[in-house]
């Protein structure tokens, strides 16, 4: 009785997550990830997708999301060739203040492997937003941004956000994850944890890199 009771409330989460945002349909520009730009437009589907990070909040299950091992992947190897690039990111992200928002791979089991890259960085952190397929939320690259004084300018208390530059309900009601229910084991390689004030916890990489990485830089 008790495990039906629990599955019911679940399942009405999920469900009042899409009643309330299914009015809610937009195409945003995946090179304007913040919604910068001043048309009409824009400012309502920034609108929007502030709003679907802040019903999606009050409907996750925030404990299954804290469980969940969330890597961020750096494309790239160890190897001596680009190594220096390598551990400068790895220092920058070390070092950054987690205020900005960083986009994840989420995993509740083995192998964490990734097509993105060869080394990841584990986080712990807020999750303020997830899904099973990363182009569902296609939340861009700060990189695009984030170099920008008058961006960093604007954002410097709060730090950068990552939105969601599209939505539909239909493909959020496949997509998006609230639960443990809702995770989808062979979506691991493709899924997306948005995470803000993270830090890192560990590293990780492929076994054949380990011998190339020089722990005195790190």
């Amino acid at each position: 009785m008790l495990k039906e009771l629990i599955r019911m409330m679940i399942q009405e989460d999920k469900k009042n997550f899409i009643n309330k945002t299914k009015n809610l349909s937009y195409y945003g520009d995946f090179f304007d990830p913040l919604f910068l730009e001043k048309d009409p437009e824009s400012l309502d589907n920034k609108k929007s997708a502030k709003d679907i990070k802040r019903l999606w909040a009050a409907e996750a299950d925030h404990a299954f999301m804290n469980s969940v091992v969330k890597i961020h992947w750096l494309e790239g190897s160890v190897r001596p060739s680009i190594a220096d690039d390598i551990v400068s990111r790895i220092n920058d992200i070390k070092n950054s203040s987690g205020r900005d928002e960083i986009s994840t791979m989420g995993y509740i089991e083995e192998p964490y492997v990734s097509k993105w890259g060869d080394i990841g960085l584990v986080l712990k952190g807020r999750t303020t937003l997830a899904a099973n397929n990363m182009d569902t939320i296609y939340s861009g690259y700060h990189s695009m941004v984030r170099n920008k004084e008058d961006i960093r300018n604007k954002f410097k208390s709060s730090g950068i956000p990552k939105r969601p530059t599209r939505y539909s309900s239909s493909s959020a009601e496949h997509d998006y994850i609230f639960d443990r229910k809702d995770f989808s084991i062979y979506a691991q390689n493709y899924n997306e944890f948005i995470l803000d004030n993270w830090k890192v916890i560990g590293l990780v990489f492929k076994e054949a890199d380990i011998n190339d990485i020089d722990p005195k830089k790190t």
